[in-house]
């Protein structure tokens, strides 16, 4: 089922950079880094909660996929994953969507990221 008034839904809005059966991937239009990206159900479904089993294994399965792109292209160190569900907690598109924002060391001073790794007996950072 697809919703005319929903913009994930629209023919313009599914050219989509990887797909599976139930899941397509869009660049963000208004990415917060380099490389952030949308898994976006093929169906509508508002919310999280609302998208069946089968179809939240082939986002799931298309996240990886995702990663792997978005790896090779951009190189990012990290990653963060964002599902906002309702407005209240910041869904602007009632369509299900997954946001994967790859996140660059030296890019974000405000986000509290390690310049090294925790070693063995360090408990300085613990």
């Amino acid at each position: 089922m697809l919703d005319p008034n929903c913009t994930f839904c629209q023919p313009e809005n599914r050219h989509y950079l990887l797909e599976n059966k139930s899941a397509g991937l869009l660049f963000d239009t208004r990415p917060v880094s380099k490389g952030h990206a949308l898994v976006i159900c093929k169906q509508h479904y508002p919310t999280f909660f609302d998208v069946p089993k089968d179809v939240m294994a082939d986002m799931y399965a298309l996240v990886i996929a995702a990663k792997d792109f978005i790896d090779r292209k951009y190189h990012p160190d990290g990653y963060n994953l964002d599902v906002n569900i309702n407005p209240a907690g910041g869904q602007a598109i009632m369509h299900c969507h997954l946001h994967i924002i790859p996140r660059y060391r030296h890019q974000d001073p405000f986000r509290n990221i390690p310049t090294h790794e925790l070693l063995p007996g360090d408990k300085t950072r613990a």
